[in-house]
């Protein structure tokens, strides 16, 4: 039987994510740039590259997720800060 997922929902969990994270047992893609980890009481938004090399992420409690769209603004919140920082040191690598 065929798979009709998009190839990102079955992707490997990058290393990164895993090496930074170790005690995160079980990870879903969201979306091809976006996971979710969940551990005893908390749960784990990580974002990543396009290369899938680098990663940043918040932990949470289950219960500091009050609202639905608490985790889409914190995505939101980590992939602006995450390329900020990107565009940073690129900047200042070209000095």
């Amino acid at each position: 039987m065929k798979d009709h997922r998009p190839s990102w929902r079955i992707a490997p969990i990058p290393a990164v994510v895993r090496e930074t994270w170790p005690t995160v047992a079980r990870w879903r893609w969201v979306s091809p740039l976006r996971l979710w980890g969940r551990s005893p009481g908390e749960i784990h938004l990580v974002v990543v590259t396009p290369l899938r090399d680098r990663a940043s992420g918040q932990t949470l409690r289950l219960s500091e997720l009050t609202d639905p769209d608490d985790a889409y603004r914190i995505y939101a919140w980590l992939w602006k800060d995450f390329v900020s920082k990107e565009t940073d040191s690129t900047a200042k690598a070209r000095r």
